[in-house]
């Protein structure tokens, strides 16, 4: 409970200098229906809690007129979303509920509550102009959905479906004569199936829409409820809910066929894992034979004696579009001479759940591969530039081609820009940082005179069309780009020479901060003695020098520096320690957390508690969760072991650490569970996960375990489904005689021991007896197939002879 006390104490403080002052928690405001920890995204037009003390009146207030008003109570109170009154659905004394303006300004943006005289301090969340959000029976944001259901019909709540046609006015209902339905498309699944839907504003309560869905014939208690927004660039889902509770798990077997080999890898549909296919092993001419599996028909056939891709390295040729109910896969066999970015096949085989048999589709031209981008499956068409044409998953129709939807982001620009790109700025050629998105059609990277060791750089700002330098700045007098030091190269087989050149990432840290516009570069001095940030603007004016306090620097002794941009305290973080570094180590040794106060660009040095370090490496466990960074006293790779998580509460700006729970001697590679700010890892005396598994609750400051149970030697994680709060691990039993999934409800600690089919001893592949060889049960084989937005876990089957005799699926409750 330490953050809680940090944070409470904090508002006592508060309080005890103006008793009448409102204070808001600072991580306390939330989307209202999906009850995100923050930084919490909503949407214009939805519903926020703001939570803290002194808010509201001692009986609370819920104003019963429309337009709702955007002051309440004597004395007044007030919500202001960047400025901007926002109308209040209620005020208790511990949360306001309110909405955000339907015109708000999309980004990060600071909550205030005025109340009389007195202010809060402001608390921060993010807006985007779409962001669905389900209502949940008992307003958590997961388990069974709020609704009900009429004949075939199911009810429901949601918001921030965005702009309606008509426009409804911020803190007003829809209108009764003109339903006011949203503009953007809405897609409904139940179970993975798609499921015809509408929606409407609600004509009594403000921001919230009805949602009809017709429910599926083959809809089943346990399945969930998915809706999507899609838009021209995108698509966004809400928060998971249940169609109807289910008590106990629910396993589903299918024999593996007559005359099936060895399958390696299972694909299943983003919303579907009762629908799932098998691939073969890659052949030498490129082709994997495939095998279907419906489990919602108990029925398994052969899909294709060859299925294809380009990566050679693939461990399954089946592609699953994000948010959507369908698989695809290129045919082969691919030309023997078929390289990554090459046309290699023009079929295309679509896997549908809602159908008894996949959908050929011939393209115009052959495909260099396929995406899964926005629900929808997309053929690449090679060219300059490449095209990509969208496929409709349920009829196989091809639609118009057009520019390659590459998600967004530094790998969009990455793609964007090419491998091969080049530029020179004033004879600076070699690009030292990953580009950055900037202002609109602009974005930015680092150039030197040399890769490794530059003496003069610049920062330049490119044209994204035309890739011409529109600008550039020096870097400040003094002050060079800090680089990370080059990876060395992998080892060959047997940890001999041999194993090539490691994989080169951008070894420039930068960080744009978007409001502020300036571009942040990790910097150091002619002769490494001080560390600190080159700031550069897009006005014009000379690239700041901004230092690092006497005696700290970048824990630089890692092929990749990372910098963690946080929301709630706008602050930029990286690990820091007290000597400069210029090669790599494992561990890379750090001592605390430099942060950078963005708005006053002050910089200050956390330590953390206790003696020792961390490891701020790549091979180290450390990274960053809703504002919270950590960092592990992780031991040089693979081992990667740990007993004490170091963490830098971004918002408080202090620093706790957590050990072990007693009876565990380490952990290894945790696992960030964002809904819940934890931190889930595998726990080990003297073999990975032979202690459980230890959960690290970042809220609550504490370590507890998810002990191993009688008559199991060891476990790993399989998944985490957060529409029910129940975690699946794969525990290997006692004498290594099989395996079963284990259940850990996530909210009581209960499990549940699932039982294996007839004829099952093992679920996901034995381990390897003796050195692993090619076809040897467990080599190349996926250990289990986790589906967090279907609710399943899936894996190959064997018997107690250790040969693959089917697939199981088990719906988790």
């Amino acid at each position: 409970m330490r953050r809680l006390s940090v944070i409470l104490a904090t508002s006592l403080t508060a309080l005890a200098q103006a008793p009448t002052a409102p204070v808001v928690n600072p991580r306390g405001v939330v989307n209202a229906f999906t009850q995100q920890p923050a930084p919490s995204v909503v949407a214009r037009g939805g519903i926020l809690h703001i939570n803290g003390l002194n808010l509201g009146p001692p009986g609370g207030i819920a104003p019963a007129t429309l337009p709702l008003p955007t002051k309440v109570g004597s004395p007044e109170i007030e919500v202001l979303i960047n400025g901007t009154a926002a109308p209040i659905l209620s005020a208790a004394p511990e949360r306001i509920v309110a909405q955000v303006p339907v015109d708000a300004a999309a980004g990060v943006a600071e909550v205030v509550v005025r109340k009389g005289d007195a202010r809060s301090r402001p608390a921060r969340c993010l807006i985007q102009a779409i962001e669905p959000a389900v209502r949940s029976a008992n307003d958590s944001g997961f388990g069974p959905v709020a609704g009900s259901m009429s004949g075939r019909t199911l009810a429901i709540t949601a918001a921030g479906l965005g702009p309606t046609d008509p426009r409804v006015d911020t803190g007003a209902a829809a209108g009764d004569a003109t339903p006011a339905k949203p503009a953007a498309l809405l897609n409904a699944y139940i179970g993975g199936i798609k499921a015809n839907a509408s929606a409407a504003l609600s004509t009594k309560r403000v921001g919230e829409f009805d949602v009809q869905i017709e429910v599926p014939d083959s809809a089943r208690p346990g399945d969930l409820v998915t809706l999507t927004v899609q838009t021209q660039n995108a698509m966004r889902a809400a928060n998971r809910t249940v169609f109807q509770g289910m008590r106990s798990p629910d396993v589903q077997y299918l024999p593996l066929p007559e005359g099936a080999p060895e399958l390696r890898a299972l694909a299943d549909p983003d919303l579907n894992g009762n629908y799932l296919v098998g691939a073969s092993a890659r052949a030498r001419d490129g082709c994997y034979s495939a095998w279907v599996f419906d489990l919602a028909r108990k029925k398994s056939a052969k899909a294709a004696d060859c299925l294809t891709t380009a990566n050679a390295n693939a461990l399954t040729p089946v592609v699953a579009p994000a948010e959507g109910a369908v698989l695809a896969a290129l045919v082969g066999p691919p030309p023997a001479d078929a390289q990554p970015g090459m046309p290699i096949s023009a079929k295309v085989q679509i896997f549908n759940p809602a159908m008894e048999q996949p959908l050929a589709v011939d393209l115009p031209s052959p495909a260099a591969g396929l995406t899964g981008l926005a629900g929808e499956v997309e053929a690449q068409i090679p060219g300059t530039p490449p095209q990509c044409i969208p496929i409709d998953g349920q009829t196989g129709e091809l639609r118009d081609p057009g520019p390659c939807n590459l998600g967004g982001g530094g790998a969009g620009l990455g793609q964007v820009l090419g491998g091969a790109f080049t530029v020179d700025v004033d004879g600076l050629k070699s690009i030292l940082s990953a580009p950055v998105g900037l202002v609109q059609g602009r974005v930015g990277l680092i150039v030197g005179d040399d890769a490794d060791a530059p003496k003069k750089a610049k920062f330049a700002v490119l044209n994204l069309a035309t890739r011409e330098v529109v600008s550039s700045q020096d870097f400040p007098d003094g002050w060079l780009p800090l680089l990370a030091p080059r990876a060395p190269a992998r080892p060959g087989p047997g940890g001999g020479p041999g194993g090539g050149p490691a994989l080169q990432i951008p070894r420039q840290p930068v960080s744009w901060d978007v409001e502020r516009r300036v571009l942040y570069a990790l910097a150091r001095t002619g002769d490494n003695g001080r560390h600190g940030l080159a700031a550069f603007t897009l006005d014009g004016n000379p690239a700041k020098a901004i230092e690092f306090p006497d005696g700290k620097f970048a824990a630089a002794c890692s092929p990749q520096i990372r910098f963690f941009s946080l929301d709630l305290s706008r602050r930029l973080v990286l690990y820091g320690g007290n000597a400069p570094e210029a090669e790599v180590k494992d561990p890379c040794p750090a001592l605390g957390f430099l942060q950078v106060d963005l708005a006053t660009q002050a910089v200050s040095f956390v330590p953390i508690q206790g003696e020792g370090q961390f490891n701020g490496g790549l091979g180290g466990t450390a990274g960053e969760l809703n504002d919270f960074v950590y960092g592990a006293n992780t031991s040089a790779a693979p081992q990667s072991r740990a007993d004490t998580l170091h963490v830098l509460d971004g918002v408080t700006s202090s620093t706790f650490r957590l050990d072990l729970p007693a009876g565990l001697i380490s952990f290894q590679a945790p696992q960030p569970v964002a809904q819940l700010n934890w931190l889930i890892a595998v726990g080990t005396n003297r073999q990975p996960g032979d202690a459980g598994l230890v959960i690290f609750d970042l809220d609550r400051a504490e370590a507890r375990t998810l002990p191993i149970p009688d008559g199991f030697a060891s476990m790993t994680q399989a998944g985490v489904f957060l529409a029910t709060r129940k975690l699946v691990a794969r525990g290997i039993k006692n004498g290594a005689t099989g395996s079963q999934f284990l259940i850990y409800d996530l909210i009581t600690g209960d499990l549940m021991v699932v039982p294996n089919p007839d004829g099952v001893a093992w679920v996901g592949p034995p381990p390897a007896q003796g050195p692993a060889q090619p076809g040897q049960p467990g080599a190349q084989i996926q250990q289990a197939a986790a589906n967090a937005k279907a609710n399943t876990v899936a894996a190959f089957t064997y018997g107690d002879d250790r040969k693959q005799n089917g697939v199981v699926v088990v719906r988790v409750p």
